[in-house]
């Protein structure tokens, strides 16, 4: 028996002693009749005396006798029975949780024997010690104080063992459970299996590239995986069970399995792939990004792929200029972003390359100001926009000049000394040359001062627009902001037609709106007298 059993039982003990009624006074009774015999032998008394004696005597025994059976009958036998039952599922429980962690043990070591890999480096690998965490939460919860709840105890144990198998399963193995199951799974347990197969495959591919000697077998078992070992290093390489595992996986993944065989895509600023390549591993990383939730934990990584991509595509390299010794941009360049353009429809490409391509051959291919101002924050821009739904709205008439405004001291003062003139007059004359990206600012500066009633002045009025009766939009609740200049780092306007555009903001860091997007777009309607606001303009 080991020490918590023993503890356990003597705790049992020591319930059922404590249970004897505390009026019951057994040691009193039997100093009494000690003191009876004493004095009946230093002084002989009569014979009733001496009757006396034994009467009591007898009379103590009774009641101590009465008094048991009392306790025995009111429920001693009983909770001491339920004590005993308490011990025993303990026990069982005990036992149950103990050879869960051997099975466990047993399991984890057929992994690091097919992997060839020592103890102490087997168990820094992060997957194996997100495994041991589930397998020491057996143990933890085990030496716990007992659960009354018998059925959920052992439940909650195979729980843990279960998700530390899971774990410590191979990325093999974890392709094998698919495909026997033959289901096909949503795009969030698509996700989900992704994910954990990606950091086994990058776990295992780190230690191994940084081992100076690898054996033969060890060769073997990480081809198994999908490992292969080409210039000098491991490299992911989909095999035939890869192929027959993406017929039960969710479309999107299919970029990520792209990014997991062939990252890196830039190196030094440099593209590693051809144009060709690098463009065709762009676009499938688009249809991923588009058509997934965020669901990816490295969708950040394959975002940041796709920016340097498309910008080294675009804008060239320091190795690789997009201008031939003629001074136009070369034909391979040319061809290469009419393709994109063809390929794609209300993506990135269609938004930046267009005005592009067309102030390229304007000039004969010489020159272009919008060539010349894009930069990685506006494919960023176009990509969120894009992912969020809301790049349909810029594409039919693309950018007319990418001037960034910055929203600082010098704006500021300049949106303080309009609202000066517009407020409490709301002569809309006032306005008519004010551009976009300042009514914009008027718009956010009224809501900072609470000044409902001139930014209701800044929407269109028009009646062939939606509009919303002035008492209904009063009674409405408004946004509340403290300094437009720690809402927004920037503004731009984009104009779609005479009528349409949308001014472009940047959101700043330290914002208190629109908190899950970094950009959003504004939409503007313009009038006889100047561009105003539509309704519900950033929905």
């Amino acid at each position: 028996m080991d020490d918590k059993r023993l503890e356990q039982r003597l705790h049992l003990l020591k319930d059922s002693y404590e249970r004897i009624p505390s009026e019951i006074d057994v040691d009193a009774i039997l100093n009494e009749i000690e003191e009876v015999q004493v004095n009946e032998k230093k002084n002989k008394g009569t014979k009733w005396q001496r009757v006396t004696v034994w009467a009591v005597s007898i009379a103590s025994v009774f009641i101590i006798g009465v008094l048991s059976a009392d306790y025995l009958e009111g429920g001693g036998i009983k909770n001491s029975q339920k004590k005993q039952e308490e011990l025993e599922q303990t026990d069982d429980l005990i036992e149950y949780a103990n050879s869960l962690k051997d099975q466990y043990e047993k399991e984890r070591e057929k992994r690091r024997q097919v992997l060839g890999i020592p103890v102490k480096d087997f168990k820094t690998l992060s997957f194996v010690q997100q495994a041991d965490g589930f397998a020491s939460s057996i143990d933890y919860f085990s030496k716990q104080t007992y659960d009354s709840n018998y059925s959920t105890s052992k439940d909650r144990y195979k729980e843990l063992f279960e998700k530390a198998v899971n774990n410590i399963h191979l990325p093999s193995e974890m392709v094998d459970d698919i495909l026997k199951q033959q289901e096909k799974l949503d795009e969030e347990k698509t996700s989900e299996f992704f994910n954990s197969y990606y950091s086994k495959i990058i776990d295992l591919k780190i230690y191994f590239n940084k081992k100076q000697n690898v054996t033969k077998n060890q060769m073997v078992s990480l081809e198994a995986e999908g490992l292969y070992f080409e210039n000098g290093k491991f490299h992911f390489k989909g095999n035939d069970n890869y192929l027959a595992l993406k017929a039960f996986l969710a479309p999107p993944v299919a970029g990520y399995f792209k990014m997991l065989e062939q990252e890196p895509y830039t190196y030094a600023g440099e593209l590693v792939y051809s144009l060709e390549d690098s463009v065709a591993a762009m676009l499938i990383f688009e249809n991923s990004l588009l058509e997934s939730f965020d669901y990816y934990s490295n969708i950040s990584t394959m975002k940041a792929y796709y920016t340097e991509i498309f910008h080294a595509v675009v804008k060239g390299t320091k190795d690789q200029s997009i201008y031939g010794d003629d001074g136009k941009v070369k034909e391979e360049y040319r061809q290469l972003w009419k393709a994109m353009m063809s390929q794609t429809s209300n993506s990135p490409v269609n938004y930046i390359l267009p005005p592009i391509v067309k102030e390229f051959e304007a000039s004969n291919w010489r020159k272009s100001d919008s060539w010349e101002s894009l930069n990685n924050r506006d494919i960023d821009d176009a990509l969120h926009l894009a992912i969020n739904g809301d790049l349909g709205q810029f594409i039919e008439n693309p950018l007319t000049g990418n001037n960034e405004t910055p929203v600082d001291d010098n704006f500021a003062q300049r949106i303080h000394a309009l609202y000066k003139l517009f407020a409490g007059t709301y002569d809309q004359t006032v306005l008519k040359d004010a551009k976009p990206e300042e009514i914009v600012g008027l718009y956010y500066y009224c809501a900072q001062l609470g000044d409902e009633v001139t930014k209701y002045e800044l929407y269109i009025k028009d009646d062939q627009y939606q509009r919303i009766p002035k008492e209904e939009y009063m009674k409405a609740s408004h946004q509340k902001i403290t300094d437009f200049r720690n809402e927004f780092s920037s503004l731009h306007f984009e104009q779609r037609s005479d009528k349409e555009g949308y001014v472009v903001l940047t959101l700043h860091p330290d914002r208190t709106l629109y908190l899950h997007d970094e950009v959003i777009g504004f939409a503007m309607i313009h009038t006889e007298n100047g561009w105003r606001a539509a309704f519900m303009p950033t929905q």
